[in-house]
């Protein structure tokens, strides 16, 4: 075992000592013109076996440096930018040397051949004008690999332990795939799924509103979107992911996808099953499929969570998990695009704990046992759709119907005791059993006529949303205090809790947009909305005598009724030249607010009406 450990030592010394640390820099200019190309691609790759070796993007001023470790000792360096011949050039130092390439020149490559084909190397990240478009064929992972690891070595993209994606601390809304939704909005689904052979590029763009993709105007700077491209020779046919695994006490995984592909068309069925305490699909899906319904999150480092008490995931019980879903996306004519998927999840957690804990205080000591056990139980469907409509080249409509619906039960049992050194006890036992329906359906539907004057349209945006949410919990709890094993006081909850929440929520806003000049629009919208919600806790004390739940507790009971109404007329000044943003907006909020306690017969009306300002900048360095 010593000789092993000291060959191991020896082999990583002797990888340490070949491993060389280099660094090249230079500038990159146009040579007609001397002009400093930024964002153009610089990248190193082994002479012997094209292994791609560093890569970097040139600043505003046209510089770059490439810096790293590797035992290579002859490079192949390249650098590319669009519009240009690629320059490349062969480079051999010793550890440690510095190399100034100085100014690298840049020839134009405009020429015009026919009949000629032209295999152009493909750089590892490249920039056009907002997008970053990365070659995922240009990173090395594992023979296996899916999106997941793929965009785990991108640079500037980090990952988190709940799955939230941010490039450049951008935080990515959405992945699309061949620019069409994958499985809704998301991204957990394609990061799982999607394996890196069918993947071309990857590009990063920032997130848009139908508004800003009809307008062309640009998108939010602080949140990002990504798409992913299919290689053409596999976006025609079938191909499939599956994956399945077995181990001591009847644990199993397994997962799977199947894809067919063609053109524009595309259908995607996958499924997942496994009692390994992997939740089977994200918090954003359990989330959604609750809706409005979800009242109490919980999330824990060890990558589970918790929604209205229910547990996903992790360490907290043994979870069986069950999910699958379809997707489907199809173009008509460049006139009608289709997206939709259906998504189902199941679970089933059991937990089991018991504890024996002692407490040390100054006067005494105390020792408290305890004994719990839980199960919860879960069903979510979740439907999503989205159908386009361009009637003619300047004017669009879009409508985005969706359904989620989840039905879960969660069965819990505590029991505890407490005694002291004197002969106190206390005893305490509680069991709660609940069951909730929830569900909540919804559209937008967005409207865009674009005039033949660059920038000018008229566009009307309506969204209605309404959620259900019933759930009948059965409480019971008793306390019990005795001393020397004389009872001196009894404390009984025995209650059938009901509780409902109704909410519908409608908004339209019509919004005009007048080209100024090439860098300032003018925009003029009315927003309209209202949004009316009803709770209601009804709680019923059982009968000690018959155990009927009939005696009906006020003090714990209520039922609220809100509308909420908002006018809110604005104007606006944009501004978008090169890398500098700003708009400004100023407009008059009139809100009215009623709110009746039915319980208590009481009732409460007020109205508002207040000027409002904001103001947006964004400024680009390098």
């Amino acid at each position: 075992m010593k000789r092993l450990i000291l060959t191991v030592i020896a082999i990583l010394a002797m990888a340490f000592v070949h491993a060389q640390r280099f660094e090249i820099k230079g500038i990159v200019k146009d040579s007609t013109n001397q002009e400093l190309l930024q964002s153009a691609t610089v990248f190193l790759e082994s002479k012997t076996d094209s292994t791609l070796i560093s890569y970097s993007i040139t600043d505003e001023n046209g510089f770059f440096k490439l810096v790293g470790n590797t035992a290579v000792k002859e490079f192949n360096f390249f650098t590319s930018f669009t519009g240009y011949k690629e320059y490349n050039k062969i480079i051999t130092f010793e550890n440690g040397t510095i190399i100034d390439l100085g100014t690298i020149n840049l020839s134009s490559d405009v020429e015009f051949l026919e009949g000629i084909v032209v295999n152009a190397r493909k750089a590892p990240v490249t920039v056009k004008q907002d997008t970053l478009e990365f070659n995922a064929k240009s990173f090395n992972t594992k023979a296996d690999a899916n999106l997941e690891d793929v965009i785990k070595e991108l640079p500037g993209v980090e990952i988190d332990k709940d799955g939230k994606i941010t490039v450049n601390g951008k935080e990515v809304t959405k992945i699309l795939v061949n620019g069409k939704e994958f499985f809704g909005d998301d991204p957990q689904v394609a990061l799982k799924n999607l394996p890196k052979e069918i993947i071309d590029k990857i590009q990063v763009t920032e997130s848009k509103t139908e508004e800003q993709k009809a307008n062309g105007e640009a998108g939010d700077a602080n949140a990002s979107e990504i798409n992913i491209t299919i290689d053409e020779d596999k976006n025609r046919g079938w191909f499939s992911r599956l994956t399945a695994g077995a181990g001591t006490d009847d644990r199993y995984s397994m997962s799977g996808i199947v894809n067919y592909f063609k053109d524009s068309f595309r259908v995607s069925v996958l499924g997942s099953s496994n009692n390994i305490n992997s939740p089977g699909f994200s918090f954003d899906e359990i989330y959604d499929a609750m809706g409005n319904s979800a009242y109490s999150i919980s999330r824990n480092s060890n990558g589970s969570f918790g929604i209205n008490g229910i547990s996903f995931g992790g360490s907290g019980g043994i979870t069986s998990s069950r999910s699958a879903g379809l997707s489907l996306a199809n173009d008509w004519d460049e006139k009608v695009e289709l997206t939709g998927s259906y998504f189902y999840g199941n679970n089933d957690t059991e937990t089991q704990t018991n504890n024996r804990t002692i407490t040390f205080l100054p006067d005494r000591e105390f020792t408290t046992t305890s004994s719990s056990r839980g199960r919860s139980m879960g069903d979510s469907h979740r439907i999503n759709t989205r159908v386009e409509v361009k009637l003619d080249t300047l004017t669009t409509i879009s409508i985005e119907p969706s359904y989620n619906q989840s039905s879960n039960i969660s069965l819990s049992n505590r029991i505890s005791n407490t005694q002291d050194d004197t002969g106190q006890e206390i005893d305490i036992e509680t069991s709660n059993n609940s069951n909730s329906d929830n569900y909540t359906a919804g559209a937008n539907l967005y409207f865009s006529r674009r005039f033949k004057k660059k920038g000018n349209s008229i566009s009307l945006f309506t969204t209605i949303n309404v959620n259900d949410s019933e759930s009948i919990n059965d409480f019971f709890s008793e306390r019990v205090i005795s001393d020397n094993g004389v009872i001196d006081e009894t404390e009984i909850q025995n209650q059938i809790i009901n509780q409902e929440s109704k909410g519908t929520n409608f908004s339209i806003t019509p919004t005009w947009r007048k080209s100024l000049s090439d860098d300032y629009r003018l925009n003029i919208s009315y927003r309209v909305s209202a949004n009316k919600q009803e709770q209601s806790r009804n709680v019923f004390d059982r009968d000690m005598v018959t155990g009927e739940a009939t005696i009906f507790n006020d003090a714990l009971s209520n039922d609220f009724e809100t509308d909420n109404t908002q006018q809110r007329p604005s104007v606006g000044l944009s501004y978008n030249k090169d890398k500098t943003r700003w708009e400004i907006t100023a407009g008059l909020l009139y809100q009215t607010l009623n709110t009746d306690n039915v319980a208590l017969d009481s009732s409460f009306d007020r109205s508002f009406s207040n000027p409002y300002i904001r103001a947006y900048l964004s400024k680009q360095f390098g």
